[in-house]
This record gives C-alpha cells, structure tokens and sequence, in this order.
C-alpha cells in the first residue's frame, strides 16, 4: 500500500507541483528506507516491487529498475547494523550514493540494451 501511495504521489502530485522538472525518487527513498528499517528482505522485496512497477509505467526496459531498486535495498538492508542505521547523516549519505547509482546503472543498461548514445553530452 505505502509502494501504491509513494507511485500515485510521484507520478500525479510531484510532476505538478515543483519547478524544475525536479521530482524526488519515491520509490528508491522507499527502498532505502525500508532496507534500513526491516532488513535484508524486506528491503530487497519493497524496492523489486516499487521498481517494477516504475518499470511497468515507464514504458522503458523492463527489469532496469526493479533490479536497480532491489540491488539497493538489499545493500541497505546488510548495512543497516553497521552504519548504525539511527544515524539520519548516515542515511542521507546512503540515500545520495545509491541515487547517483541507481541513475548511472539504468542510464548504462539502456545504452547497451538500445545501443543509442548516452544522454551525456560531455560523455
């Protein structure tokens, strides 16, 4: 239900309201909190589920970000006790290092998988 909640609100609410084209990952905040908070497999389920549902809506290759977003709460989840996953600094250091990552492997996938350039255009 939060995963259903966190989608609606990315892809009805978000795109409206803040300038920029800057639109937050719900989805990957969630697979980091939920890796943080419940664990290994929790954190791997919620963020597959939330990445395949962004895949199914996306309209791109499927698979991307379900194993993207299930990568990422997995890892969450395995260093949660040695982060001292209470540490909010901590958090947000994770949660930044993981969205860079999380861009830079579907970017890299879908280069390989469609052979276009990459939408760098200093690359």
């Amino acid at each position: 239900m939060t995963i259903l909640s966190a989608v609606i609100i990315q892809t009805a609410v978000m795109s409206h309201v803040l300038p920029f084209r800057f639109q937050p990952d719900l989805l990957l905040i969630l697979a980091v909190h939920f890796g943080l908070s419940l664990g290994q497999i929790t954190g791997s389920l919620a963020g597959f589920t939330a990445g395949l549902i962004q895949d199914m809506l996306s309209g791109g290759l499927l698979g991307i970000n379900s194993l993207s977003k299930g990568f990422i709460g997995f890892f969450c989840g395995y260093v949660r006790d040695q982060l001292a996953g209470k540490n909010i600094v901590s958090q947000f250091f994770l949660l930044f290092i993981f969205t860079l990552g999380d861009g830079l492997f579907t970017q890299f996938v879908s280069y390989i998988a469609f052979k276009n350039s990459l939408p760098f255009n200093y690359l």
